[in-house]
């Protein structure tokens, strides 16, 4: 399963609001099967952006720049963990690598940065 590096932070953080309905449902679809297989850290599109509404070929279009912002958030989440890009690990061992990690200092641009706990 591939999954953004810093959508690891917003697993830990999720609590059901999104950008619409279909959104939210995969963003729990993609939850509950974390520990079912190993995950590959990318900093591309992944599985919980697949349902986003601001996805368009392949890339984040919310606003200008955004896929870069996201590929750069992407990157600071890997060197801080100390995790490596298109490296293969079980959730298990991810969750301790971000659990310290602090969302209001690292995600400063995200829109959804004031549900994070």
């Amino acid at each position: 399963m591939k999954i953004r590096a810093h959508h690891l932070l917003c697993i830990r953080n999720f609590n059901g609001k999104g950008y619409n309905q279909e959104f939210i449902k995969n963003f729990y679809d993609v939850i509950s099967t974390l520990d079912k297989e190993p995950i590959e850290i990318i900093t591309s599109a992944d599985l919980i952006c697949k349902k986003c509404p601001h996805l368009k070929g392949g890339a984040c279009k919310h606003k200008e720049g955004s896929e870069r912002r996201t590929e750069e958030l992407d990157i600071k989440v890997i060197k801080q963990a100390g995790i490596n890009k298109n490296s293969f690990y079980r959730y298990d061992e991810l969750k301790k690598k971000v659990s310290s990690m602090n969302t209001i200092t690292i995600c400063n641009d995200c829109e959804w940065k004031r549900l994070c706990r």
